[in-house]
């Protein structure tokens, strides 16, 4: 456990893996100690508004729950993209449809 947010912990583990996903190879390579301050800072206040926005019940409004969907639809794309090249019109046309019947079944 690096930092402690509203009792919440936040491991060394999450704040490694944000920063690696967060900055390019060429910039993690000069990621000095006084940098990691920053950036557990940055982290803490991130978690604190994230936990504020819980507070006052932004993770039940419709458009965050709609978020997760929207996220793995873009990995998968990535995901398949990576593995076969340019995903076929097809395929697109089904992960493109996919948000619009979410919000559609949500509202």
């Amino acid at each position: 456990m690096v930092a402690l947010v509203n009792g919440q912990p936040v491991m060394e583990e999450v704040v490694v893996e944000a920063k690696r996903r967060e900055q390019p190879a060429f910039i993690r390579a000069r990621y000095a100690i006084s940098e990691k301050t920053e950036f557990l800072d940055n982290l803490s206040r991130l978690e604190l508004l994230a936990q504020e926005a819980r507070r006052v019940g932004l993770d039940k409004e419709p458009e965050i729950l709609a978020t997760p969907a929207k996220v793995m639809v873009q990995k998968l794309l990535r995901q398949q993209q990576e593995a076969t090249g340019t995903p076929s019109e097809t395929e697109l046309r089904k992960h493109l449809l996919l948000p619009r019947l979410v919000r559609a079944g949500g509202e």
